[in-house]
């Protein structure tokens, strides 16, 4: 099927869109990880604080799966973009 130029464009802005949109979620899985993730992880190794080890693993590991699920999430946005 031939698109009109009409047709091309508008699939080239979807597809920028769709882009935009993994690039945000994938920006805020990153962010998810280095906050909830390493933070405070290090933190807690730097200080030895009164936290208790546990608590600042389970927080950290599920800080990890938040990040992964988002970033699989935006993944397959990606695969919403027409040719």
């Amino acid at each position: 099927m031939l698109l009109t130029d009409e047709q091309k464009r508008l699939n080239s802005v979807q597809n920028e869109k769709t882009k935009l949109r993994a690039t945000y979620l994938n920006g805020l899985a990153i962010a998810i990880l280095a906050v909830g993730g390493f933070a405070p992880i290090a933190s807690y190794l730097n200080s030895m604080a009164q936290a208790h080890y546990a608590v600042v693993l389970a927080l950290a590991a599920s800080c990890v799966v938040i990040s992964f699920v988002i970033h699989k999430v935006a993944q397959r946005g990606l695969g919403d973009m027409v040719s």
